[in-house]
């Protein structure tokens, strides 16, 4: 079998989230979003007030362009005609309310009513304007919602764990660790996307951004809202939300609930869907105000998802790169060209449709599968995972957060947020993407993890502020995979020795900020944290266990200057640091597979070095023309020093055929996989505006260019497709000056919205998105991109 590769993702009108499954092949996991046909019916609300009941009713979308949701002036959520200024928003980025003019960091936020006018319903959906990039799927593991990973400003990650990833998902200020894609935006007041290290204020896997989606708070008043959608695929959304008061205007109550349907783009050759995603869910949320000076806020969540197999597209490759010769580096750095030495795919990504590409897979379960998913095998997770009897995932979600705050004399503030989630699922995948018989496997994924914070806040209004502050969070990460390798001649699943994790981690930490305005115009803030990172891996089958602690301090330095009220002209110096990561498949392996990894990777341990990212960053931000005018202007450059890459290592070709796990072919049958560290350098510019044309028009256009570029780039795997052109000179190792993957020099969106009454009580809007993307290549070998 051919040598897998790192996952790579391309976004085009055709095909959509790509990666290199082996160097014969690419996958594709296909999304209709650019070009699709999509009409939504009924946006059906009922917001009422006291005795009060309004019928709200919203018509078309049509490519991207809504024909209004229309709903009572007065209403919760509502979107009202601007009157001259743009509104001003309050974000909670650094721990405090502020207007977000003055934070003096790259930060956009999105109140609820844009959030309904854009459509956005999902990390998927809003990235489209806020400048980020969130990948469904990495490496050859399960696509659609299994996994996720956000990206900002190429930092993209090579491992798919929320854990290892530059950027993280929290709601309400608590980390979510998984089901990162069916996190739905239906309860929220706003959500803010920080760009840049954000580990000062928001600990492990911020050092390239972070999303904190702000849920809503019960209404004063009694208010009930239902939405309802559909498109001409045939998906649909429901949600129902009733709240009010539960005790005087001391208690308030909120339960919300919810119910969407994806349609699935393509039906498999065995009859399957391709691409259906639902979720079914309730949320309940008390809050309370026993005095003027306290609050309190409990919110409790439970989720199902249950998804076909993803939408994925096949496609072979071919004799393009035949007498192609590109350049690359031999392990010590000097200069060697070479050429491929199997079939790949060089120039664009084939269009859906041309020879050789097709949206298929197997969906069918074989007879077999039965005893495993009962696990016969004796798999130490799949009991705990909810049960399955289709290829796809089903996952069950539970959230609880407790968030209260009390303000003290002096007007210090005193703040405290707990939560806790709890994630489980299960997923069955045909790895090769193909309906050809080949691979499919089993994977149980077990997540649970707790948030505690607590800090203090000094008054705003003082020459010097300060906050301090105390976190725990500790986190249980468990998965395994069992496979039925149909290629390889087996006829019974297995359980795979090298893709198992068991990995409890625990982190306290303190951090604090102070914040003293040098003259009237001019304040310098420094941000720190302290952290411990502790994990303990635990080996499968009883066999000891790993553990690693190491203890950073995250730096975040800025001086800010504000010549007028409206104007804010800051720097930024800041250091942020990704989390320990075991390496699974050398940690688990046999010694005589540990020696032949030794060979492959030189260095490599049982666990990876901790990522790292320096970030200098200057920027400004205006709101001009008597607020009819706003924009934000970043420039930045980041070094990222041990990115954690990830390969998978197969035996010598000559063992093809031959026993494995001997001396001479040390590997197991399916590999195993392995991490190792690598630098780069990026720098960028975002420009981010919103304009009021005229008081019922307004328009936001986002543009981002992004210079991503590998310093240090080492990659035994793609060495070995490789040959050189000169016979007998040393192989091709390297590839610094490569550009990162998966990430395009620019990108840009624009968005139009016109707003009008249509008389004193209800409203109604058009709104329009568009979005580019430009070229980016498919791997860090850089010889296929999109268009």
């Amino acid at each position: 079998m051919a040598d897998r590769i790192p996952a790579t993702l391309i976004d085009n009108h055709d095909v959509a989230d790509c990666h290199a499954l082996t160097v014969e092949t690419l996958t594709c996991e296909m999304s209709h979003k650019y070009n699709e046909f999509s009409t939504t019916y009924g946006v059906l609300q009922m917001v009422g007030r006291s005795s009060s009941l309004s019928l709200v009713f919203a018509a078309f979308l049509l490519s991207g362009a809504s024909v209004g949701t229309i709903q009572p002036a007065w209403g919760a959520g509502d979107a009202p005609v601007a009157e001259g200024s743009l509104a001003e928003v309050v974000v909670t980025a650094r721990k405090r309310e502020e207007r977000l003019i003055d934070v003096p960091i790259s930060v956009q936020a999105f109140s609820e009513a844009e959030l309904k006018a854009s459509g956005a319903t999902d990390l998927k959906s809003l990235q489209a304007t806020a400048g980020f990039e969130f990948l469904p799927m990495v490496g050859t593991a399960a696509a659609g919602r299994t996994f996720g990973a956000l990206t900002f400003r190429g930092l993209a990650p090579d491992v798919g764990a929320a854990y290892e990833n530059s950027g993280s998902l929290f709601i309400d200020g608590v980390f979510v660790s998984a089901g990162l894609g069916s996190v739905n935006t239906a309860d929220l007041e706003r959500v803010e996307v920080l760009k840049g290290p954000q580990n000062a204020f928001f600990g492990r896997s911020t050092f390239g951004g972070a999303i904190n989606f702000i849920t809503r708070n019960p209404p004063k008043d009694f208010q009930g809202h239902l939405n309802a959608s559909t498109d001409n695929r045939g998906s649909r959304n429901v949600d129902l939300s009733l709240g009010g008061p539960l005790w005087g205007d001391k208690v308030t109550g909120r339960l919300l609930l919810l119910s969407t349907h994806k349609a699935g783009e393509y039906t498999a050759s065995d009859g399957g869907k391709l691409g259906e995603e639902n979720t079914q869910s309730i949320t309940a949320t008390l809050y309370a105000t026993p005095t003027d000076k306290l609050w309190i806020r409990l919110r409790s969540h439970y989720q199902q998802d249950d998804d076909s197999a993803a939408a994925i597209g096949y496609i072979p490759g071919n004799s393009s790169c035949v007498g192609q010769v590109f350049s690359g580096q031999t392990g010590t750095g000097v200069a060697e060209q070479y050429a491929l030495t199997r079939p790949y795919i060089c120039g664009s990504v084939p269009r859906l449709g041309s020879a050789g590409t097709l949206i298929d897979a197997n969906t069918a379960l074989p007879p077999s599968i039965i005893g495993p998913l009962h696990n016969t095998l004796g798999d130490p997770f799949i009991d705990s995972a909810p049960s399955l009897n289709h290829s796809g995932l089903r996952r069950n979600v539970f959230r609880i957060a407790l968030q209260a705050g009390y303000t003290l004399p002096h007007d210090v503030d005193w703040a405290f947020n707990i939560g806790y989630n709890r994630a489980n699922s299960v997923s069955v995948w045909d790895l090769d993407r193909a309906p050809v018989n080949n691979f499919m496997n089993i994977q149980p994924l077990l997540s649970n993890d707790l948030t505690a914070d607590m800090r203090l806040s000094t008054s705003k209004s003082k020459r010097l502020r300060g906050l301090l502050g105390a976190s725990y969070f500790s986190a249980v990460l468990r998965f395994s995979q069992i496979d039925l390798n149909a290629a390889f001649g087996s006829t019974a699943f297995v359980l795979n020795t090298g893709n198992y994790n068991d990995n409890h981690s625990s982190v306290p930490a303190v951090y604090g900020s102070l914040e003293y305005d040098l003259l009237d115009q001019l304040t310098l803030t420094g941000d720190l944290r302290y952290q411990t990172d502790k994990i303990t891996d635990f080996k499968r089958l009883g066999a000891g266990q790993l553990t690693d602690k190491t203890s950073k301090l995250m730096p975040r330095v800025i001086l800010s200057y504000k010549p007028i009220r409206d104007t804010n002209i800051y720097a930024s110096w800041a250091k942020g640091v990704q989390p320990l990561t075991v390496n699974n498949g050398y940690a688990g392996a046999s010694a005589l597979a540990r020696t032949y990894l030794q060979t492959i990777i030189p260095g490599i341990s049982d666990y990876s070095v901790p990522p790292e990212l320096t970030n200098f960053e200057v920027g400004i931000k205006q709101r001009l023309f008597e607020g009819r005018f706003e924009y934000a202007l970043v420039a930045y450059q980041a070094k990222w020093a041990h990115r954690t890459t990830n390969t998978f290592v197969f035996n010598p070709d000559s063992c093809v055929g031959q026993p494995t796990n001997t001396a001479a072919c040390p590997l197991p049958l399916s590999g195993l996989g392995a991490t190792f560290a690598n630098d780069a350098t990026i720098k960028g510019l975002e420009f981010t505006s919103n304009a009021l044309i005229t008081n019922k028009w307004n328009a936001g256009l986002n543009l981002t260019w992004t210079h991503a570029r590998w310093t240090n780039y080492y990659n035994a795997n793609f060495g070995s497709w490789t040959a050189p052109v000169v016979v007998g000179n040393p192989p091709v190792r390297k590839f610094d000056g490569n550009t990162i993957a998966r990430q395009p020099d620019l990108t840009g969106s624009l968005t139009m919205t016109f707003r009008d009454r249509l008389n004193d009580a209800w409203n109604w809007y058009v709104r329009g998105d568009m979005r580019y993307t430009g070229k980016m290549y498919s791997d860090d070998l850089n010889i296929i991109q999109s268009d």
